[in-house]
């Protein structure tokens, strides 16, 4: 995707017209694959243990308990996600994987909106 001009955001920031834009990557494991960017919750915690404040986080995954099936193996958020969402309170948290329906989909969490992203989506900030 860089050779396209597209920046890979994990774990990184990018600042466009004074927002600044940060990403992480995958979900968590619930299986075993050389390719599937997958994670424990503890290791999670440590990639993000010391990512900065941004205005927009993009993520695969949702935040633990925020649009997820916390009791399902394949579908649960990341609680490291949660505790970024809880201490820096960006704006904008967008996340796909799961599946929340219109009934219990969480749009606003605190001070942030979140965004739910299946397939695409154009958003205004």
């Amino acid at each position: 995707m860089e050779s396209l001009g597209i920046i890979n955001l994990h774990l990184k920031t990018f600042e466009f017209g004074g927002i600044v834009f940060g990403g992480f990557e995958g979900s968590i494991r619930y299986k075993e694959s050389i390719y599937a960017k997958m994670y424990t919750q503890d290791e999670a915690t440590e990639l993000l243990r010391d990512f900065p404040a941004v205005d927009v986080m993009l993520a695969h995954s949702p935040p633990y308990g925020i649009n997820d099936e916390m009791d399902s193996s394949s579908h649960q958020g990341l609680r490291a996600l949660r505790d970024y969402v809880d201490r820096y309170k960006p704006k904008y948290f967008f996340h796909g994987h799961t599946y929340p329906t219109t009934e219990n989909m969480v749009t606003k969490y605190d001070e942030t909106n979140i965004v739910y992203v299946y397939g695409d989506r154009v958003v205004t900030l």
